[in-house]
């Protein structure tokens, strides 16, 4: 075993040993879940010989959070993220330079977003929202350099055809918070060294072997001993969730081996066998070990020495690595609805036929214990008893004051998860059946948890995703989509990573309530004369637009339109308002001695024809 070898090792056995509490507690939160009970729990309850059923609380908390998120952060034909020219970038020039600038970024959003597509970003970015909710973080990692086979269409000879081609592209994935392993200090991504756990079938080293950057004899020597049963350190990991039972038992799945990726800083004299270094100074790099060999060294590839991976978590904790999920958040939730269901369904099962008791002495030998109505019972005189033969018990129901109890605890899942049960289903608070604007409000309460959430996705994956993806074509060469030729790097500009879950999508949605609100408070005469036709035209059309609706289709913009529209506003009637007040009432509206009013203090007449409140002048005041 090499120096490096052995270093590595040892950071490998420390982070396992640390996070041993954090792994259990996240295969806690998945059986929870999945409505699994722990083994300790199952075989309690089957002791008692009660119910079993498992209430899914946190199942449906974290369904409706996961689909919360995707609705604002996933939505068709829009970017959650955006780029701009940095402060200061723009030229003192011509309309056309700035234009040129301009063009340039876009071009930029563009191709990062053909490289988020082609790469995996979205369907990572999809899959890690369930870790958030889920566990206790979520990651994604990437750009990561692979090698894969595409199909496209190209155009030769004025024919187009089919070709497959090979290219190395940059990837993303999400990586499962059970397969990563940060050192036992650490606060977050880039703070001391982190471990990714990786599992491969023997098939895809094989392929490694002859790829330039792969110690070839390394590779060689693992598969050997891997066919032997002799590769040490493969079989000794059960983090990973691939096998899940009631006993909460996990397994390394059958044909795989376990890689190590090392990400960190390591002295140099560690190096010496694998790359050009000083024996004195500290290199990050990445470090693939299988078994106890190094199949690959290399340089961090990004100047910064920053890891390419994104984490954050449902609730963050300051200071620490791990933070909170949201089955964590309603652990004690979850138990305490479990106990009642259980007792529920018990208390039912207990109520709902007599209890017996049948006086052995007095029923005749062998009579059957089968009940059925209209039974006759055989009985007779024994010992000269004259207590009943048969009696019956009927233990009370309590399933409603149990009811009223679980209702509670319910509520109080809504309390520590910020997630309301009307988020995705149709059930609605009773203060939300109100009126639209009740419902409204409910939901912008509702969601200042969630968008904590969606603010630390921001500022945590989708901007430093982005601008490692932007720095990575900058430092690579910006392949450009349509002429498939690689730029020029200094006609890009310094950018700014514009992450727009919680600001932009966030504010458009609350927009649009806001728009129709007002849409619908406008929708009177005395409104309509003051806004005009061409007004209210304008107020329609951005309500549509907020709605995604097309917009000339619905409201089109013609003389005829206009006409008719400017005729429905002239011939409606406008209310009579009065704005008079008589002596009683001024009277009335004078304070007394004390300073409290002695009468009505109504600014306005309650007279029939006072139908629109605040309008006009008062007299005599």
């Amino acid at each position: 075993m090499s120096n490096l070898t052995a270093y590595i090792r040892d950071c490998w056995e420390a982070a396992k040993t640390a996070k041993s509490p954090i792994t259990a507690q996240m295969q806690r939160s998945l059986r929870q879940r999945n409505g699994i009970y722990d083994a300790g729990k199952l075989q309690s309850i089957r002791r008692m010989g009660g119910a079993e059923q498992y209430m899914l609380v946190t199942k449906s908390k974290c369904r409706d959070a996961e689909a919360w998120l995707k609705d604002i952060l996933i939505q068709p034909g829009l970017r959650p993220w955006d780029l701009t020219p940095a402060s200061g970038t723009l030229p003192v020039g011509t309309d056309e330079e700035v234009d040129s600038i301009f063009e340039t970024v876009d071009r930029m959003k563009d191709r990062i977003n053909d490289q988020f597509i082609v790469g995996g970003w979205y369907r990572a970015f999809e899959e890690f929202l369930y870790d958030v909710v889920t566990f206790k973080a979520g990651f994604i990692k990437g750009p990561i350099l692979r090698k894969e086979r595409l199909r496209r269409r190209v155009l030769k000879a004025n024919k187009w055809a089919t070709v497959i081609e090979e290219l190395i592209l940059p990837e993303y994935e999400r990586r499962s918070p059970f397969d990563i392993f940060p050192s036992p200090d650490s606060t977050g991504i880039d703070d001391g060294y982190l471990i990714d756990l990786i599992r491969l079938r023997p098939s895809h080293l094989i392929d490694l072997i002859g790829v330039p950057g792969f110690n070839e004899g390394a590779i060689r020597q693992a598969l050997f001993e891997l066919k032997e049963g002799a590769l040490k350190g493969n079989t000794d990991v059960d983090s990973a969730p691939t096998v899940l039972s009631a006993a909460g038992s996990y397994r390394t799945p059958e044909g795989k081996l376990t890689l190590l990726e090392f990400w960190g800083d390591v002295e140099g004299w560690m190096l010496k066998d694998y790359l050009h270094v000083e024996d004195d100074k500290v290199y990050p790099v990445c470090v693939w070990v299988v078994g106890e060999h190094v199949i690959k060294a290399m340089s961090n590839p990004d100047p910064m020495g920053l890891k390419p991976y994104s984490k954050v978590s449902f609730e963050e904790v300051p200071g620490q690595f791990w933070g909170l999920g949201l089955a964590e958040m309603l652990d004690g939730v979850q138990s305490a609805c479990n106990a009642i269901g259980r007792a529920i369904v018990n208390n039912a099962g207990f109520a709902s036929g007599p209890q017996v008791e049948r006086n052995v002495e007095r029923v005749l030998p062998g009579e059957s214990k089968d009940m059925w109505p209209w039974k006759v019972w055989d009985v007779t005189d024994a010992q000269m008893s004259s207590t009943a033969a048969i009696r019956f018990y009927q233990p009370p129901m309590v399933v409603d004051k149990l009811m009223q109890v679980y209702e509670f605890f319910l509520r109080r899942a809504q309390e520590h998860s910020g997630i309301p049960s009307y988020v995705n289903s149709s059930s609605m608070d009773s203060a939300a059946n109100t009126n639209a604007s009740a419902l409204s409000m409910s939901m912008t309460q509702a969601a200042r948890g969630v968008k904590s959430v969606i603010k630390n996705i921001d500022l945590r994956i989708i901007a430093p995703s982005v601008e490692r993806q932007y720095y990575f074509n900058i430092q690579y060469g910006w392949v450009d989509t349509h002429s498939i030729t690689v730029s020029d790097v200094s006609t890009i500009p310094d950018v700014k990573v514009v992450a727009k879950g919680s600001s932009s999508l966030i504010a458009k949605e609350q927009q649009a309530i806001r728009r129709s609100e007002f849409l619908r408070t406008t929708n009177n005469p005395v409104d309509m004369a003051i806004i005009g036709a061409e007004g209210r035209r304008h107020l329609l059309k951005e309500v549509a637009r907020a709605l995604e609706i097309d917009v000339e289709k619905v409201i089109p913009d013609t003389p005829a339109a206009s006409q008719r529209l400017s005729s429905a506003a002239a011939t409606t009637p406008l209310p009579k308002v009065s704005t008079k007040i008589s002596t009683t009432d001024l009277e009335n509206r004078r304070l007394n001695p004390s300073g409290d009013p002695s009468g009505d203090f109504n600014l306005f007449t309650n007279s029939a024809d006072n139908s629109v409140q605040g309008q006009g002048s008062v007299e005599g005041e």
